[in-house]
């Protein structure tokens, strides 16, 4: 039975059973994610990370949105595009005042 129990972790895609709801698990996925999109929008860091983050936004629909919009723009994050910047700075809901400062 415990060879059973690794192949039903994540099988089950409702908000109960979705660890991305999870505190401890949130911020620091969140903070990857985060950290990709930034290094794609200011180093050119792409390789297909972006395809990666395409294919999960899509197929996964219990994930918290925070993490599904992270995603979703880490989907299309490409380096100095001005669509990825604005949606990097959405992303980054707890400093709402840095709306109108450039990263350089």
């Amino acid at each position: 039975q415990m060879k059973e129990i690794p192949d039903k972790i994540g099988s089950v895609l409702d908000i109960a059973h979705n660890v991305t709801w999870s505190g401890k698990v949130f911020a620091k996925l969140y903070g990857v994610l985060l950290g990709s999109i930034f290094a794609a929008y200011h180093f050119g860091i792409e390789d297909d990370i972006a395809e990666e983050a395409k294919r999960t936004y899509t197929e996964y629909n219990c994930i918290h949105p925070c993490i599904a919009e992270a995603l979703k723009t880490l989907s299309f994050a490409k380096y100095g595009d001005d669509a990825t910047y604005k949606s990097l700075l959405k992303c980054c809901f707890l400093i709402p005042s840095y709306y109108g400062i450039r990263i350089n």
